[in-house]
């Protein structure tokens, strides 16, 4: 069945064509509703689909249709691959109740896999290999994340084992090629290394050359000499030495030992690293892919790559096929040019199965190539069905004024010379709009009196400061709605940057020059409102846990640090039993709230915190506050998240637990903050993540990046690249081809690269960085409906000029100098304003103004009031003790001075199990500091004696034996603290016991044990026995209190 395929250029009201084509079939009676299945790239995209065309039906008075498409399958990819799992779950062997993992949990269960399967052995080979490689020569680099991309690929691929042995083997062959025959030993080539090195320090002396250019360089060198030896010796050192730079007078010298260094690629372990890295990264993926299956399995846990491989295995299905092929009317396909090539096999196995199908995109838009889309494979599959027809392609662009339409044709005819221009070029419906000024704008940027010289930050800066200058110019805009001339808001305004790094410090330039900015940014953990968030939660956690309360001294009571650390400092010396700000009101909600949370799940524990103690209103007084509140809120979606991947993997859910997993989330840069829009803020964001948005002003930054091209990492090739492609196994003739970098960033300009870039793959690559690039370049300047504005400074614009001047980065589009419009289309000339702007290197700050945030007066009612500490002084001289058994363990001990307080502190110490010789040092140490001297021998007898104590307490089995047990509580709305000396848990109860030096009992000590027990009894544990030891004496005595 053949696919109409619609191309639908920026703009150019795909949407609408869709809807269009939908609605007539459903009128007609072409396709029922439940006979649809149309597929979208975003949840959102759906949404709109679905409401349209119920719209449409409506105006058409076809109301029961519109109630009807309900029924159809309009939704992204994997929404209705969950449908179809769970419709023919028999079939696929998969439970009718699947549970598709989270995507971030992927990559931690892969990694648990790979740790399964790697022996010590392996990871101690792929550490040296990836030294020896230069793999962490810039950083911390994680081999493991090469076993990952593999892994990806393999998977969305669906390759086998055999293709994956294919792509291992050819791997190596084909870098080979490009690398000489080996001749040389590394032991050898180490040896003469050095050997060379010795001869040329002792020349350079001869020649007394002193320049500091030699002597950098001979220091330089004399520090890889004492490397050389190492076993790890990495081969970029070799490549250093071939770029290392002389004086003149010099360099007759180090010619040898650089000719030398260069021959390094015919040396056999050179080749032999590079082999065994590429072999083990696959041999170690299809294992970890293996055991990755083995643990989903046991587990029940489905992801969303097995949902579409178990997909594509359906509809080989005879049962499933002839279900299907009875059923469905019509597929459509939105977005094809971002679908990975697992999902173009399902929809080409599904349009066959379809009475009609029609693939709507647009291949100039395809920008996923990192998650695995393939731009290559479906322009093979649009060839194959005899290319686009004149009346499939939209032709017109609704969306932005005349010249930026005539603009990107302009651009774009350049730059994609492989596609017919009637796919490229649009023809403008908007009409020109004089009272508009003109809609291209080039700012050029030139720091005062030193024109040559620029900086991020500065250029960031002086962006933000012409915004703002710009923008008092009261530029007029187009209301989307309306349709009417209006004044422009910043809110009209979008900055598009290559990176979300760039993008978070253009944010921080907006907010300098006092404009808001709304940008997607990571670093939720690290925000202030959910540094209070986790304080509370760690304290509910851990009541002892002092950096939770000064974190909640400092954000929730408004004390200094220094308050917070003499505070702190008072506690220490004041020797309180009490907890340290439990006097103060949050901490004293937060205890009343731990009582109530031991049986509610995470998320329930959050909803708590957030709504008992009333963060929002907290939080709103630091301003911002929409972004503050919406960073709440999405600390309990992580909550939710967090307890859903727990049950997902069959685990407890645990406060504990959730805190780990943020702290997980922060260190993979995961912790995404929410989106909040404040009024009237400049949008900045990525060129990916403008893709299928508008604004009336774009500014296009980061112009002068160079594309990434690279002929290393991975990329997929095709077995036989002059075979047509087979349409019923679109899969099949291709391959991985992993190339990896021996030299890190020093790769450029050595024999290697030299040698690689004269072959296939390397012309192959600079032509996939080019298109890509161009592509990026397409979306990013088709989102403006009324403005285009770029910005430059000193630095070439190569991105653009490589997409304008087909490939060559130093052809400039933009001249300041000459003033004239780079952009003809037809013969006419597209108008460009021209500004050049010289600002002094301070930018000007201007203060932020915020909006004073009004909140409601703290409601009148339940009030924190501190609880009174209780009063033991009145129980202690109504306490009365008796004794139920009196042992006696050892002979009395000498009473000597001080030797109480040096038994107390012995006592105090954790020794039972410990040798003799320890608990002898332990005593001596203590009797020392104390001042007390005693006879080796009488030492000697009282460790013996004391030892007798555990001995008796240790009697029975599990024991818990705690020296100084803190115990808190509350009893009859009295807080009560104190330390019992030592509490011993066994099998059948608590023991309290206390120590006696004196004649008659402290007791004060025994009214503390009493109430201890009262605290205890609370946790519903009756069984508790109270004690008596006199250490001088040898008697324990069990009391009834």
């Amino acid at each position: 069945m053949p696919i109409k395929i619609i191309a639908a250029g920026a703009g150019s009201g795909k949407t609408y064509r869709i809807t269009e084509e939908l609605v007539k079939r459903l009128e007609t009676g072409a396709v029922r509703p439940n006979g649809v299945i149309a597929t979208t790239f975003t949840n959102a995209a759906a949404a709109e689909l679905k409401d349209r065309v119920k719209l449409k039906l409506l105006e058409r008075n076809k109301a029961v249709l519109a109630t009807e498409v309900a029924a159809s399958m309009i939704g992204t990819v994997h929404s209705i691959g969950i449908r179809l799992i769970k419709r023919f779950a028999y079939e696929a062997g998969v439970s009718p109740d699947i549970n598709i993992m989270d995507a971030n949990d992927e990559s931690a269960f892969f990694n648990q896999s790979i740790a399964n399967i790697l022996t010590d052995e392996q990871i101690e080979k792929m550490n040296y290999l990836a030294t020896m490689l230069g793999l962490n020569k810039s950083g911390d680099f994680d081999w493991r994340k090469n076993i990952q991309e593999i892994s990806n690929l393999i998977r969305q691929n669906n390759f086998e084992e055999e293709t994956i042995i294919f792509s291992k083997e050819n791997s190596w062959e084909s870098f080979k090629k490009y690398l000489p025959t080996p001749t040389l030993d590394l032991a050898a080539a180490k040896t003469k290394l050095k050997t060379i090195i010795d001869e040329l320090l002792v020349a350079v002396l001869e020649v007394s050359d002193t320049t500091k250019t030699t002597t950098d360089r001979i220091i330089e060198l004399k520090s890889i000499y004492q490397d050389i030896s190492k076993n790890d010796f990495p081969w970029h050192q070799w490549i250093k030495i071939t770029k290392l730079k002389v004086s003149k007078k010099s360099e007759t010298l180090f010619e040898p030992l650089i000719e030398f260094a260069e021959k390094h690629i015919e040396i056999a372990e050179f080749q032999e690293n590079i082999k065994e890295y590429i072999y083990q990264i696959f041999d170690i993926s299809f294992a970890a892919l293996q055991q990755y299956q083995h643990f989903k399995k046991v587990r029940g846990l489905v992801d969303y790559t097995d949902m579409e491989a178990h997909i594509l295995d359906l509809l080989e299905n005879p049962t499933v096929k002839k279900s299907i092929e009875s059923e469905l009317d019509l597929l459509i396909v939105d977005e094809f040019q971002d679908t990975s090539p697992l999902q173009l096999a399902i929809f080409l196995k599904l349009s066959l199965l379809s009475n009609e199908a029609i693939w709507v995109g647009d291949t100039k838009q395809s920008i996923y190539g990192f998650r695995g889309a393939e731009p290559r494979l479906m322009q093979a599959i649009i060839e194959e069905q005899g290319g686009i027809k004149t009346e499939d392609i939209l032709s017109d662009s609704w969306r932005s004024r005349p010249d930026l339409v005539n603009m990107t044709n302009c651009i774009f005819t350049r730059a994609f010379q492989n596609l017919p221009p009637e796919q490229i070029i649009l023809r403008p419906k908007i009409e020109y709009t004089p009272e508009m000024g003109t809609a291209i704008h080039y700012w050029h940027f030139t720091m005062e009196g030193t024109p040559n010289k620029s900086n991020q930050n500065w250029y960031q800066k002086s962006i933000a400061a012409q915004i703002k200058k710009w923008m008092a110019t009261e530029p007029k805009v187009r209301d989307k709605n309306t349709k009417l001339l209006r004044d422009a808001q910043f809110s009209d305004i979008a900055i598009l940057c290559r990176t979300n790094l760039f993008g978070t410090n253009m944010a921080e330039a907006l907010h300098h020059v006092g404009i808001k900015s709304a940008t997607p940014r990571f670093g939720l953990i690290q925000t202030k409102e959910i540094v209070l968030f986790q304080a509370c939660l760690k304290f509910i956690f851990s009541k002892n846990d002092t950096l939770a309360v000064a974190e909640l001294l400092l954000l929730a009571e408004d004390f200094s640090l220094k308050e917070i650390v003499e505070d702190r400092l008072k506690y220490i010396q004041s020797e309180e039993n009490e907890l340290w700000g439990s006097q103060q009101s949050i901490l004293q909600f937060l205890l009343e709230l731990r009582t109530k949370c031991t049986d509610l799940s995470v998320k329930e524990i959050c909803e708590l915190v957030l709504n008992s103690l009333d963060l929002r209103r907290i939080v709103a007084k630091w301003g911002d506050v929409e972004q503050r509140w919406a960073n709440l809120d999405k600390l309990l979606s992580f909550a939710k998240k967090y307890e859903d991947t727990c049950m997902n993997i069959y685990q407890s859910a645990t406060l504990g637990g959730f805190l780990l997993w943020l702290k997980d989330l922060e260190s993979k840069e995961l912790d995404e903050q929410a989106f909040s829009v404040a009024e009237n803020a400049v949008f900045v964001g990525t060129y990916h993540k403008s893709k299928g948005l508008e604004w009336p002003i774009v500014i296009s930054i980061n112009l002068e990046n160079e594309l990434k091209e690279n002929v290393f990492g991975v990329s997929i090739e095709s077995k036989q690249p002059d075979q047509r492609l087979d349409l019923k196994n679109v899969l099949g003739n291709r391959w991985i081809r992993f190339w990896v970098n021996p030299y890190d960033n020093l790769v450029k300009n050595t024999l290697l690269s030299d040698s690689l870039s004269l072959g296939n793959e390397a012309i192959a690559s600079r032509k996939n960085a080019l298109e890509e690039g161009s592509r990026l370049l397409y979306v990013g300047l088709t989102r403006a409906r009324d403005y285009q504005i770029f910005v430059g400074n000193k630095d070439p614009q190569k991105w653009l000029n490589m997409a304008f001047n087909d490939g060559n980065p130093d052809a400039p589009v933009f001249d300041i100098h000459s003033l004239e419009s780079p952009f003809y289309f037809e013969d006419k000339i597209i108008p460009v304003a021209f500004d050049s702007i010289v600002l002094p290197e301070n930018i000007e700050s201007t203060p932020f103004s915020t909006e004073k945030f009004n909140y409601f007066e703290i409601k009148n009612g339940r009030k924190a009031f501190p609880l009174k500490k209780l009063d033991t002084i009145s129980f202690s001289k109504k306490m009365k003790y008796k004794t139920l058994q009196q042992l006696t363990l050892y002979p009395q001990i000498n009473v000597s001075k001080k030797l109480d307080v040096v038994l107390n502190a012995y006592l105090n110490v954790e020794v039972y199990n410990k040798s003799h010789d320890f608990k002898h040092e332990i005593f001596i140490k203590i009797a020392n500091r104390m001042g007390v001297l005693l006879a080796e021998s009488d030492i000697q007898n009282i460790v013996n004696q004391l030892d007798k104590i555990d001995v008796y307490f240790h009697k029975a089995t599990n024991i818990s034996d705690n020296k100084l047990f803190h115990l808190s509580g509350i009893v009859d709305h009295h807080t009560f603290n104190t330390i019992i000396p030592r509490v011993i848990i066994d099998d059948f109860g608590w023991n309290l016991i206390i120590y006696q030096f004196k004649n008659e009992v402290d007791k004060n000590e025994l009214v503390a044990m009493k109430i201890a027990a009262a605290i205890i009894n609370q946790r519903q544990i009756s069984s508790i026995k109270y004690w008596i030891i006199q250490p001088f004496k040898g008697i324990v005595e069990e009391i009834e209190l």
